[in-house]
């Protein structure tokens, strides 16, 4: 509880964000993609830095958006949690290698000032990212994701809020890993009927919310109707399908063919 004056998350997606931050500490599971999205002064920045900041701290826990998929596999090399801030958006190509990075993947090239060695770098890794429109429109990764809308906030000076949160980080800390011993205590306990795609996530989120005192499936529905929200997200970012959606919310059901024409 002392982590949410710290971090700009919703009520309703603390759950979510928690299961997230354990899910970072089981390197043999996949990892779904934390995406936080919000208007400018949301505090995306910083709450993304403090997340961080609790499971692996690094001297630039924020790095800009990535250039080429390249670039996020070499991040991904050198760091556990690959993370990107202020993305505006991101190529077929770099969804595809984010998707690669939560299920466990490599990349290969040839070395540099050599003709016939190759450089491998074989990985699977966290990711959080940030921006102001919703970025992950790609349907795999689109199932691999967390979606998590962040409101604006009124700010206080960033010193004051840093010199606190230095001072509750380590009882944070703490609290986060007594939480996983916990959940890890619950996992064998729990049994999914009908698992969704991330289904050692969804999992592990169901004994973290269990072992909270939280009703069986508690978890699973919240994650479940993020996926749909996420769905709708990435469909508002394309011009097309909010077309056609328009299209069959003003034809009313009036007969079984909606529209007769032309691709054009």
């Amino acid at each position: 509880e002392e982590l949410w004056p710290f971090a700009n998350i919703q009520e309703q997606d603390r759950p979510l964000v928690l299961a997230w931050m354990l899910e970072a500490f089981r390197p043999e599971t996949p990892f779904p993609v934390l995406a936080l999205n919000g208007l400018q002064g949301s505090a995306k920045s910083s709450t993304h830095n403090r997340i961080r900041l609790l499971i692996d701290p690094n001297k630039v826990n924020l790095r800009a958006a990535p250039k080429t998929t390249e670039d996020i596999y070499i991040s991904a090399g050198v760091n556990w949690i690959v993370s990107f801030e202020n993305i505006s958006r991101l190529t077929p190509q770099q969804q595809d290698a984010l998707c690669t990075l939560a299920t466990g993947g490599g990349f290969a090239s040839r070395t540099l000032h050599t003709n016939a060695e190759e450089t491998i770098i074989e990985v699977k890794r966290p990711v959080i990212i940030n921006s102001i429109p919703v970025v992950v429109t790609a349907q795999d990764l689109t199932d691999r994701v967390i979606n998590v809308g962040l409101k604006p906030i009124d700010y206080r000076e960033e010193s004051e809020i840093n010199a606190a949160f230095e001072g509750a980080m380590p009882r944070i800390f703490g609290a986060l890993l007594d939480l996983l011993v916990k959940t890890l205590a619950q996992l064998p306990k729990v049994k999914l009927t009908k698992p969704p795609r991330m289904a050692d996530f969804t999992r592990l989120g169901e004994a973290m919310m269990q072992s909270q005192g939280h009703p069986s499936g508690a978890f699973e529905a919240l994650f479940r109707a993020n996926r749909q929200e996420s769905v709708a997200r990435a469909m508002e970012s394309s011009p097309v399908a909010v077309a056609v959606r328009e299209l069959v919310d003003a034809h009313q059901g009036q007969s079984l063919i909606v529209f007769h024409g032309t691709m054009k």
